[in-house]
C-alpha cells in the first residue's frame, strides 16, 4: 500500500509565466526553512523527476512528522517548505526563474536531480543568488536511516521499489538534513544561516 501521508505533488512552479508565482503551504520562520527542488517534472524525463521528488519527500517524512503539521515535512529537525521547479524548460528561463524564486520566496537551499551538464550551469546561477546548492552524485547508493535499509523502507511506505533517481532524491534530502542539524535549529538570521550552510556543505 502506498503511504497515505505522502503528498501527491501536482503543483509545480510554472516556468514561462511572468511574474513567477509560487504557492507554498506556509511561511518559513525561525525554526523552518524553504528549499527549492529542481528536476524534470514534464516531458520525456518526467518519470525521472517524479521519482527523484518521491525520494526527497520520503526523507522529509522519516523524522518528526505529525498529522497536524502545516509544513511539507521535516529536515534537520526543522519544518521544511518544498517548492518544486520543473527543469524541463528553456535553460535561460530556468536560470531566471531560480533567481526570482530565491529573491521572492527567500529560499535558502536549492537542491535537485539534474544531468551533470545542467547541474553545473544551475550551480553557477545558484551561487550568484546567494542561496546554497545541494545536489547528489549520480552514483549515489541506497543509504540507511535509523538502521533500516532505504530501499525496503521506501517500498513499504510508497508501495514500490525505489529507482536510482529516487535514491538520488533521497540522498539530496539527507545531505540537507545533516547540514541543517549542524546549525542547531535556528534560522532566524538568514545571512548567518546561509554562510554557515556554505561553510558546512560538502564539496
Amino acid at each position: 500500500m502506498a503511504d497515505k501521508s505522502m503528498k501527491s505533488w501536482t503543483t509545480v512552479v510554472a516556468l514561462g509565466v511572468a511574474p513567477l508565482l509560487v504557492s507554498v503551504a506556509g511561511g518559513a520562520a525561525a525554526h523552518s526553512f524553504k528549499t527549492a527542488f529542481i528536476a524534470p517534472m514534464s516531458g520525456a524525463q518526467a518519470d525521472i523527476g517524479r521519482d527523484a521528488l518521491a525520494g526527497f519527500m520520503f526523507a522529509t517524512a522519516e523524522r518528526d512528522a505529525h498529522p497536524d503539521q502545516e509544513s511539507d515535512g521535516h529536515l534537520g529537525g526543522l519544518d521544511v517548505y518544498v517548492l518544486v521547479v520543473d527543469a524541463a524548460a528553456d535553460t535561460d528561463l530556468l536560470l531566471t526563474s531560480i533567481a526570482a524564486l530565491v529573491e521572492r520566496e527567500r529560499v535558502e537551499i536549492v537542491a535537485g536531480v539534474l544531468t551533470a551538464e545542467l547541474e553545473a550551469v544551475v550551480r553557477d546561477r545558484i551561487g550568484e543568488t546567494g542561496a546554497v546548492a545541494v545536489f547528489a552524485a549520480p552514483a549515489t547508493d541506497a543509504t540507511t536511516m535509523r538502521g533500516e535499509p532505504f530501499a525496503e523502507a521506501f517500498q513499504s511506505r510508497v508501495g514500490r521499489a525505489p529507482s536510482r533517481h529516487a535514491m538520488r532524491g533521497y540522498a539530496v534530502a539527507r545531505i540537507i538534513d545533516r547540514l541543517v542539524r549542524r546549525l542547531g535549529g535556528d534560522f532566524s538570521d538568514r545571512t548567518a544561516v546561509i554562510e554557515a550552510l556554505r561553510a558546512a556543505r560538502p564539496q
